[in-house]
């Protein structure tokens, strides 16, 4: 197999836990927003620092709840490597 097709295989499998797993951004953010966690005021035009801090908690958020559940301790070595290069 060459890299090119197994780019292709990781590629359709990502795709595949996204549509197990979808990610409603709009229930989302609205849900934060009604928790009161989120200072409204502090929310800046020009600065995307909260928009930042929201999407690394949703996509950390799903990560723990996705499907099929990797073993953790398995792949937190390949994980963080994999991190490093994104």
């Amino acid at each position: 197999m060459d890299n090119a097709y197994k780019k292709t295989i990781v590629l359709e499998q990502i795709k595949e836990i996204f549509a197990l797993n979808p990610i409603n951004i709009n229930e989302k953010v609205n849900k934060i927003f009604a928790s009161g966690c989120i200072d409204s005021d502090s929310v800046k035009e020009d600065d995307y620092r909260t928009a930042k801090n929201i999407v690394i908690a949703i996509l950390e958020d799903a990560a723990e709840k996705f499907k099929p559940l990797p073993s953790p301790i398995k792949n937190r070595k390949e994980i963080n490597n994999i991190k490093i290069h994104l």
